[in-house]
């Protein structure tokens, strides 16, 4: 596992998705484990990649905004402006299609999940909760 820690990103996943299921599925322990830690290397570097473009599409909105503000101003001056504060009133409507989630599990944190009443007829409970994660990947 030497080898993955200081691969190149790129050239791990061009490794990982050359590999068939079978000698995926095929692999020794030390081998498995060292296809799970690149794995977890190439998603790093790629959740650091939609991090900036997220960041750059809130500065763009942010400017716009900024850019409309100033023009509703202009021409009414003393009114409130009726559009968005910030770009975080509409992000989770503009980029959630994008991560493909929906709108309301981009909500952090998601609601508590839905538990019938003890001694209800409803279905028992799983036994599964949720928790925050004790960081965020970085």
């Amino acid at each position: 596992m030497d080898e993955v820690a200081g691969a190149d990103p790129a050239a791990l996943a061009a490794t990982l998705l050359g590999l068939s299921s079978a000698e995926l599925l095929g692999s020794d322990m030390q081998a498995a484990q060292a296809v799970v830690a690149a794995t977890q290397q190439v998603i790093n570097a790629l959740s650091a990649v939609q991090l900036l473009g997220i960041e750059a599409w809130s500065r763009r909105a942010g400017e716009e905004i900024a850019a409309d503000r100033a023009q509703w101003d202009a021409v009414n001056p003393g009114r409130a402006y009726p559009g968005p504060r910030d770009e975080h009133e509409f992000m989770d409507a503009d980029l959630a299609p994008l991560l493909h989630v929906a709108r309301p599990a981009a909500r952090w944190p998601p609601p508590p999940p839905t538990r019938s009443p003890a001694g209800s007829s409803g279905p028992a409970p799983t036994g599964t909760s949720w928790s925050a994660p004790a960081s965020t990947p970085g």
